[in-house]
């Protein structure tokens, strides 16, 4: 009798964050979302209200492109970035930052900084450890100086597929509380911004961004099969391409007067 295999599974891309494939996925989303220039706006809204701008420090400073488009308004700026890999880039978008080319945990700024910056960085520290990591930096600030924490929203459609598919939920509204709790000024702010991808492919690619910052190690990634089924369902539009939500929590922290 002939036997019919069943089909192998077809598991999504699991994206190095320091290679190439991840870069162009995480160019493929900024190509296809408001979400930089909505950040932008926070980010000159954050400028506006500090009583000085003496030092910016980035934390995970990436390729150097927010960095170099803030350190122009501050008379020096860090960019704390442990990844070997984009100390290249980092260097060449913003050749007057200094680079400090360890974790959170191993560097400390040698001045108080008026600004403090960790974005899409929290995602890959321990949950655990948040309120420790963000007390770290909060050391580093000076007088009136603030700490500006950037993540998705939990409730964004970005942040629903990654839950779908891995179980993991992270809310800067959970930190703020803790914070609160230990006499920090901690407030959260919800931008909605928008990813629209006019074919399957993009949607798939942005997916394989999004879940590669996720920690996948117990269950693997998922099968591409399933991740084109949930996004065709959950994301497709009416003009026969793809609209959802990619909306971003800033946390921003203060010492108590």
């Amino acid at each position: 009798m002939l036997r019919i295999s069943a089909t192998p599974p077809m598991p999504v891309r699991v994206l190095d964050p320091a290679g190439a494939e991840y870069h162009r996925a995480f160019q493929t989303f900024l190509a296809s979302t408001d979400q930089k220039r909505v950040a932008e706006d926070q980010l000159s809204t954050v400028l506006r209200r500090l009583p000085h701008r003496r030092l910016f420090v980035d934390v995970g400073a990436g390729d150097g492109a927010t960095t170099s488009r803030l350190a122009r308004h501050f008379q020096r700026t860090l960019a704390i970035e442990p990844n070997a890999d984009r100390h290249d880039a980092l260097r060449e978008a913003c050749p007057d930052a200094e680079l400090l080319p360890g974790t959170i945990a191993e560097v400390h700024p040698d001045t108080p900084a008026d600004l403090v910056l960790c974005s899409d960085v929290l995602c890959h520290v321990p949950r655990r450890s948040w309120a420790e990591t963000s007390h770290r930096m909060l050391d580093w600030l000076a007088d009136g100086g603030e700490l500006l924490v950037v993540l998705q929203n939990p409730d964004s459609d970005c942040q629903r597929l990654v839950r779908h598919f891995t179980g993991v939920h992270l809310d800067l509204a959970e930190l703020r509380d803790e914070l609160n709790r230990d006499g920090v000024v901690a407030e959260v702010e919800t931008l909605t911004s928008h990813v629209q991808a006019g074919t399957l492919a993009d949607v798939v690619v942005i997916a394989e961004f999004l879940l590669s910052m996720a920690p996948l190690d117990e269950l693997g990634p998922p099968d591409r099969r399933d991740l084109e089924v949930y996004v065709r369902r959950a994301f497709a539009d009416y003009s026969g391409g793809f609209s959802f939500t990619c909306t971003q929590d800033f946390l921003r922290v203060r010492r108590a007067d």
